[in-house]
């Protein structure tokens, strides 16, 4: 930081006369660098500093309720230096002020603002220095003063545990949190595997149990598990299908806390933020709700009205260490409009707190949630003590059922390996309306998903191997059909077609000779109907050879 002298090199010789003045000494110097040096050296000497201090606490602030002493306070606790836009949010700016309204206003004696009564006074300077995101405008105190000034009590804090008030635990609309998040990785694994590549959203949604496919492709991705190429990576994968859910579950919060991959603010669902020279860290911003919910006890209901008031009073700027809230390009989703400035503190910041809780908290089994409300699980102390011994989830191993219809019934119980192998050999079963988020996964042997496992590399002597292994009784029946598909392939095959039926076999023979028609014909049905390779140009063609034709919906 900047020296005392150094500082006040940048005040008009008015200021520094009048600086001098409150501090009970008069300046020789005629001018403003020796006069600088001059008022730095006093500045240093106890009764002067005393004298000045004690002015400076007793005066009237006209326009901010928070004292001198408060921001003298909160700027050594800060070791000595805090970023503009948040100081002045909380003890008001600094008038920018030349020579004619100095002599005019005094401002050393009727301050707009806490701030303005430390400048203005000498104890405080302002400029640009290196942060952890580059050049930042702070106020400071010389680094020549800071160590003179008295030890104060920064501002009172208040403890989350007492500010973030309790809620009724009674309520119809609480939503516990699970581990299904586990059994949705598994099902996006084995559809990369099965598709040779990461599945598209709308293809794997319909088999999720949770809203979160963008969290697990991310977390996916950071863990190596799919390649950057959106292919599956299997030597590393199988670790993880082979681990306990408790492991599983741990290392996927373990990659979300860690992820630069995934960006909570882009997912916040009320909000459409735009790109832009603006960024911000998602790892800091999370981990900073992490430590504060590190304070609260697990099973306990929390208001999360009461949680976003008191990161607000005491932390707004959590996500903005510049407290920059003029450059961020973000949308209402709605509305369309942008939420620019710190009046729309609760529409971003706050709407990231609570998507964090009620989202990817709630995915991870750490919290419960309620729309007004959330409970941190047993779980969530040991991720944010990041323990991994304390994780427990209590499973009993169960066998895959394998009915005699060849439909595999795989709950939640059996351990992820296996279901990742049944999903890559069976035909995936949408859930049915009775069924429940914690219901078992179905798959159905067919020829198609025997097709599909061949495709991967999976043979008859694989798929045998594996049943008999993994499900609790393997029907005769069902195994003899995969050794036979094995031997012959597929011997029998359905399809879907439109089937052009005539009245009579010269007809036919008619269609089949014509070159404006055979090329829409495919293979003969007998010596009266022909397969329709496409209907329209088939329907064109034959009114050429004056033939009428009608389609008849079955």
């Amino acid at each position: 930081m900047p020296s005392l002298e150094q500082t006040l090199l940048d005040h008009d010789l008015t200021l520094l006369r009048a600086i001098a003045a409150q501090a009970g000494r008069e300046l020789a110097a005629a001018n403003p660098r020796a006069a600088a040096a001059e008022l730095a050296a006093a500045l240093k000497q106890p009764d002067a500093l005393e004298l000045l201090l004690d002015r400076i606490y007793q005066l009237p602030i006209t326009n901010h309720q928070l004292l001198s002493r408060s921001a003298l306070a909160t700027l050594i606790a800060s070791e000595g230096r805090h970023p503009v836009a948040a100081f002045a949010r909380r003890f008001g700016d600094v008038r920018p002020l030349g020579p004619g309204a100095l002599a005019r206003e005094q401002p050393w004696n009727a301050p707009a603002t806490a701030a303005e009564a430390l400048y203005f006074n000498g104890l405080i300077g302002r400029t640009f220095m290196d942060s952890e995101t580059g050049p930042q405008e702070y106020f400071y105190i010389p680094s020549d003063l800071l160590p003179l000034l008295p030890d104060m009590t920064p501002p009172t804090t208040v403890h989350p545990s007492q500010a973030i008030a309790p809620v009724d635990s009674d309520s119809a609309d609480a939503i516990a949190a699970t581990s299904l998040i586990v059994d949705d990785a598994v099902t996006v694994l084995a559809a990369t595997q099965m598709q040779g590549r990461l599945p598209a959203r709308e293809t794997a949604a319909p088999h999720l149990r949770l809203p979160a496919f963008n969290l697990l492709s991310a977390l996916l991705t950071d863990l190596g598990w799919i390649a950057p190429d959106h292919k599956l990576n299997p030597e590393r994968v199988k670790p993880f299908l082979q681990s306990a859910r408790a492991e599983q579950l741990r290392a996927l919060a373990e990659a979300w806390r860690n992820s630069q991959t995934w960006n909570d603010l882009l997912h916040v669902p009320a909000l459409r933020p735009e790109p832009g020279a603006w960024r911000n860290d998602p790892i800091a911003a999370r981990n900073f709700i992490i430590r504060l919910c590190a304070d609260l006890p697990p099973g306990e209901w929390r208001s999360l009205d009461s949680l976003v008031a008191f990161v607000r009073e005491h932390h707004p700027d959590f996500q903005r260490p510049a407290g920059d809230y003029d450059s961020w390009y973000i949308r209402d989703a709605d509305s369309g409009d942008y939420l620019r400035g710190f009046e729309h503190w609760d529409r971003v910041d706050g709407a990231l707190i609570r998507f964090i809780l009620s989202g990817p908290l709630h995915w991870l089994g750490l919290a419960d949630a309620r729309p007004d409300a959330f409970r941190l699980t047993p779980h969530f102390p040991a991720f944010a003590a990041n323990t991994r011994s304390a994780w427990q989830i209590a499973e009993t191993p169960q066998p895959i059922i394998l009915k005699h219809n060849g439909t595999m019934i795989v709950s939640r119980s059996v351990n992820r390996f296996d279901r990742f192998q049944a999903a890559r050999i069976g035909e995936w079963l949408p859930p049915t309306p009775t069924q429940t988020l914690n219901s078992s996964f179905d798959y159905r042997l067919t020829g198609n998903s025997l097709q599909t496992a061949a495709a991967q590399g999976i043979t008859a002597k694989h798929i045998i191997s594996f049943l008999r292994r993994a499900c609790e009784i393997a029907p005769p029946h069902i195994l003899e059909m995969i050794e036979r598909w094995g031997q012959r392939g597929i011997e029998a095959r359905a399809a879907n077609m439109t089937v052009l039926k005539l009245k009579d076999a010269e007809l036919l023979e008619k269609l089949m000779r014509s070159p404006r028609t055979r090329r829409w014909v495919g293979e003969a049905i007998g010596d009266r109907a022909v397969e329709v390779k496409d209907w329209e140009r088939l329907r064109e063609a034959m009114a050429e050879l004056g033939l009428a034709a009608e389609f008849v919906e079955r």
